[in-house]
Formats: structure tokens, sequence, C-alpha cells
């Protein structure tokens, strides 16, 4: 049953369904609660499993999730429904589960040594072609990556999330990095969580409050999306399962914000009347709007492409606050005739913006810098979001 209102409403309903028991819940829910904070999201969360305090071993037991933001909040226990699938395909296969009772679901799980990462992805192609409502977050080698792409750019591919030894038949930590290491520690150099330490970005990554380590998202989301269109401009053709680094998360980030990507995969499209439309497409850093209609399309290309750049680290910016580059795009107003293209090559802009955000149709998209491809069909296995 989808949740309602105290009017008796439904509520558009966003699922995120989680690999891990403590990171990667707890930085979604309270990055919920920060958006709250500066935003009035138009969907309600729900995060499985609810953040615990600690990482499990197990991750194959009974989860307690639950949704604390509605005024009717409740705390549920859920057993996992396909405990006897191998990882990460069991948690893709929750997510679709989660489709009875969500308009929307995102499964979060990385690489991580996992027996059946191919089979994920391509069940998560398979729904989406059957125009399921289902996403992937997918972050290799581990979302501590992603974590790293708020700090600093890094495309160093890194062997571990953390450095552990067998001792006595335990799993023991190395802390790579810390006060007091362990022999055989890697001082960073093989994993990710040593490098942060280094750095004195976080010292534990598995708790609930990673969140708060993050001083911008916006540069998260930046590096992340520079990152996985660097590995794909250098190979177009190895599955994003068998990359290192690759992440994908940037696009949960835009989507708890309400901002949609405008990449070299996707297309606008602006429906004028029952026959006709206009429509954005891109090549690499070339808009091309296409007028598909009788009618002249007039823009305001100022009003429509607003550019920005990140704040470096150690400068604290909330979402509202990103600063803004003045560019004015000549020329300013422009009109297209019926059954013409305008290109806008933004190429230019790319020494002094990181970012542009189009407002088109009542909607606001993301625009990161991408390279162009020959073959648009070879990023066929980017459809994941």
């Amino acid at each position: 049953m989808r949740q309602t209102n105290s009017k008796g409403d439904s509520l558009y309903s966003l699922c995120i369904v989680c690999e891990g028991e403590a990171t990667e819940p707890g930085f979604y829910k309270n990055y919920y609660e920060y958006i709250k904070k500066e935003y009035s999201p138009r969907y309600i969360i729900k995060v499985i499993p609810e953040p615990s305090t600690h990482e499990k071993n197990n991750k194959r037991t009974k989860r307690v999730t639950g949704n604390r933001n509605t005024n009717n909040s409740t705390i549920d226990t859920v057993e996992r429904t396909h405990i006897n699938e191998p990882m990460p395909l069991n948690w893709v296969l929750e997510g679709i589960d989660q489709l009875d009772t969500h308009n929307e679901v995102w499964v979060v799980f990385d690489k991580d040594g996992h027996p059946a990462v191919k089979e994920a992805f391509e069940k998560i192609l398979s729904e989406r072609e059957r125009e399921k409502n289902i996403h992937l977050a997918f972050s290799s080698r581990c979302f501590e990556m992603f974590l790293l792409e708020h700090f600093e750019y890094n495309s160093t591919c890194f062997e571990k999330c953390e450095c552990k030894i067998k001792i006595n038949g335990k799993t023991v930590s190395l802390d790579c990095c810390s006060d007091s290491p362990k022999d055989g520690a890697c001082n960073g150099d093989v994993c990710i969580n040593g490098y942060a330490r280094s750095k004195k970005y976080w010292d534990n990554s598995k708790n609930t409050d990673t969140f708060c380590y993050i001083d911008n998202i916006w540069r998260g989301i930046v590096n992340a999306h520079n990152l996985s269109w660097e590995s794909l401009a250098n190979d177009h053709t190895t599955p994003i399962y068998e990359r290192n680094p690759f992440l994908n998360t940037y696009l949960l980030s835009l989507r708890m914000i309400e901002i949609y990507p405008f990449r070299n995969i996707d297309t606008i499209v602006i429906p004028k009347g029952n026959k006709y439309s206009w429509k954005i497409s891109r090549n690499g850093n070339v808009l091309r709007l296409t007028n598909n209609s009788p009618l002249k399309w007039q823009i305001d290309l100022n009003e429509m492409l607003k550019a920005y750049r990140v704040i470096p680290y150690g400068t604290k910016c909330s979402l509202r606050e990103m600063t803004s580059v003045a560019i004015n795009f000549e020329p300013n107003r422009i009109e297209i005739s019926p059954g013409k293209t305008y290109p806008i090559d933004l190429s230019p802009y790319q020494a002094n913006v990181d970012f542009i955000l189009l407002s088109i149709n009542n909607r606001i998209y993301f625009v990161g810098f991408e390279n162009s491809f020959e073959n648009l069909e070879e990023l066929s296995f980017v459809r994941l979001a």
C-alpha cells in the first residue's frame, strides 16, 4: 500500500535499498534531513535498512526499516526477501519488490568482490527496459570512494576500502594511518579509508554519521561525475561493473534535490501539441536545440543556462550557496524556426566553469562537461538511472 498524508492524498515515495547497514543508509538519511532544511522536497523517503550504529558482517538477516519523515512515523521489521540469492543481486531483487509500495526505487551497492555484480546490473537494465522505475547508485571500489570525492578529485585505483587481516578467524582492521596502525598497514597507498585518515578527512566510515563529514555536496557531485566520464572517455567498452574507479552515485545525490542529469545519452522532449515537440539533445559539450513544431521557439539563453564553480575544499557551502560564474551567452536571445536546429557549444566555458544548470519545462538539469562519442549506443550500459 502506498503512503498517504492526513488528507488521504497519495504521497510520492522514494525508496533507497542499501547494501551497508550503517554507512550508506546513514548518509542518505542525513542527506534527506539536510535537504529538508533548505528545500521542500516533493517526495517522502524510506531507507532500507534503518541505519544501525555499526556495520554487520551478516547482511542476509532481518533488517529494521522505517520512514521517520511522515506525520505517522513508523519503524517496521522487514525480513530480507531474497536471502538465498548471491550478492548484490539479492539487493536488486529486494528493490524490485519495493516497487509494489513505492513510486521509485534506488539500489545502492558497490563492487567489493561480490559474486553476482554482472547479474545485478543486467537485472536492473532489464527492469528499466520494461519501464520499471528502478535505478542503481554504484560505486567502485566502495561507497567510501564517493565520500572521498567530496573532499578532492581522486581517480586512484584503490585495491581495498580498508586493509584487514584474519586473526584467530576474526577479521581485524589494520587501522591504516591511524594513531596506532598495525603491522602491514598500507599507509594510505592501497585502501581508501587509510588515505582518508592520512588527509584527516575522517577516521571511521563504518557509522551512520558519515554525511556530517561532508561540507560541500556539490563538490562530491561534480568530482564523481568527472571521474565517471573520464573513465568512459578512456574506455567506452568495458562494463561499469569491471571498472575501478567508477561512480554514478552522484545521480542519486542529484535526484534527491530534484535535479536531473543531462548526459550524452539523454534527450529532453518538450511536447507542443499532440504531434509536435521541441527537443534538446547533446553530443559532448554541444547542446542541440531542435524545433519539431510549426511554431517559432524563442529562448533567452541567459535565463535557461546558469554556470557554476565548485568552492574549494575547506570552505563550507550549502546547496543554495553555489558560486555562480557570470557568463553572457551570445546571442542572448535566439529564435529557432520550424524544422531548424540551433547548436550551443559549451566547450569555450569549460576552463572557468565546473557545471551548468539548465532550466527548461519547469525542471532543472545538471549539465556536466563530457566527451563526445561517435556511437552513443556504445554507452547503453550506463542507462541505469
